[in-house]
């Protein structure tokens, strides 16, 4: 009778913990459905606001909900001509919990006054003429790349984005922003 007693009373303490986890888990904020404080697109002007950077000159590449300990955070990552940049942005408030910042150097050749960074149209026109060019809005396309580079003597930016299945790339002259090179993979073909 006594082991009867017993087994009855485990049975009852695993349903108890189970009830109280069940509870603990309805009264926090459920961070896998995004739910949660200030939203991605607010996490990313609080992370460049931190960096110091124009919006046009950057190219997001991760806005993601994740958990640190206890508390929500978005993990916001972007790069620009100058630097990569990654940040830990509260939940809740918005504030930066850490930073990160790799500077880059490019080896841009300076062959005239006019090949200089100061005259370079920057990534941002240069994202907007690959556009152009593709028929697309920004809304549609989802960059993945805008780096900087010298190639065939001359400073080019190199965009690469896709639309759906069709993945573009892009060469544009650094100072004209001239279309220098095009390619355009569909993956239905």
């Amino acid at each position: 009778m006594r082991s009867k007693k017993i087994i009855k009373l485990t049975w009852i303490c695993i349903l108890l913990v189970c009830a109280a986890c069940l509870f603990s888990a309805c009264q926090s904020q459920d961070v896998s459905s995004g739910d949660v404080g200030i939203g991605p697109d607010a996490a990313k002007e609080a992370a460049l606001s931190a960096s110091g950077e124009d919006a046009g000159e950057v190219t997001f590449t991760r806005a993601r909900l994740e958990t640190d300990g206890e508390v929500a955070i978005y993990r916001v990552e972007f790069y620009s001509i100058k630097a990569d940049y990654e940040y830990e942005i509260n939940a809740e408030d918005g504030s930066v919990l850490d930073e990160r910042k790799t500077i880059l150097r490019h080896p841009l050749i300076k062959d005239s006054d006019e090949n200089t960074e100061e005259n370079f149209i920057g990534a941002g026109q240069a994202r907007a003429v690959a556009l152009a060019d593709a028929g697309l809005d920004e809304r549609e396309a989802r960059f993945d790349k805008v780096i900087i580079q010298f190639e065939e003597g001359k400073n080019r930016y190199r965009i690469c984005f896709s639309q759906e299945d069709v993945e573009y790339e892009y060469d544009i002259d650094a100072v004209s922003g001239e279309v220098l090179r095009k390619q355009i993979d569909d993956e239905d073909e």
